[in-house]
């Protein structure tokens, strides 16, 4: 099956629906709601008692927990839903990839809750920056050494 619309029959319509994808969307739109009512709350209610790197650090903790509901429900929908026309295999390095990205994110909450307000903003851009760097650095070397021993492997 490809992955044109013209191929989305009725069969198609009946496997997606009897691997639970009306629960999963029903989650999906729920955790939405519930993610933009904690963020609004927040803001009205108790963002004034913190500074703004802890309130940025709160943010993206919370983007990261609705996202990794997300993940969690969709993914192995995609999976079971890919079957056999899954042309991609994981490989190590969208493994360090991950991890570092999660790495990453844990570090930015962890220095905008902890150590950010002790800077100025251009320290804190700086470290923004550097992060980021170091994150890129992480996942293209993993990604360059894939492909070399790809390359080496063909």
């Amino acid at each position: 099956m490809s992955h044109n619309n013209e191929e989305c029959d009725i069969e198609t319509l009946k496997k997606m629906n009897s691997l639970g994808m009306a629960w999963r969307v029903s989650v999906s739109v729920i955790s939405a709601l519930s993610w933009l009512s904690f963020f609004i709350l927040w803001l009205a209610f108790y963002a004034g008692g913190y500074n703004a790197y802890e309130n940025i650090a709160i943010i993206i903790l919370s983007v990261m927990c609705f996202v990794a509901l997300n993940v969690v429900i969709w993914v192995p929908f995609g999976m079971k839903f890919a079957g056999e026309e899954s042309k991609h295999k994981t490989t190590g390095a969208d493994v360090v990839s991950i991890i570092a990205g999660v790495a990453w994110l844990v570090f930015l909450v962890v220095w905008l809750l902890q150590y950010a307000g002790d800077y100025d903003i251009y320290q804190n851009i700086a470290v923004f920056i550097v992060s980021v760097l170091v994150f890129g650095g992480v996942s293209g070397a993993a990604h360059a050494v894939s492909s070399v021993r790809g390359a080496r492997g063909a």
